[in-house]
């Protein structure tokens, strides 16, 4: 998994994984979700991400299923 974030348009994606997005789905005006050729998954845009949470600090955590 990546994160990338763009300062200049304050966009955030997430990669999933390595696989080709070939169809775009907007769950709303800011969320969008790229999914492969099998409708799985693979990135996950979300416009505006600074702004709609007031700041932009990023930490992960895993867990035992």
């Amino acid at each position: 998994m990546r994160v990338k974030y763009f300062i200049d348009t304050d966009t955030l994606y997430i990669k999933l994984n390595d696989r080709s997005p070939v169809e775009t789905t907007e769950i709303n005006e800011n969320i969008l979700i790229d999914v492969d050729e099998h409708g799985k998954a693979v990135g996950i845009t979300i416009e505006h991400a600074m702004e709609r949470s007031g700041k932009l600090d990023f930490s992960y955590e895993t867990s035992a299923a």
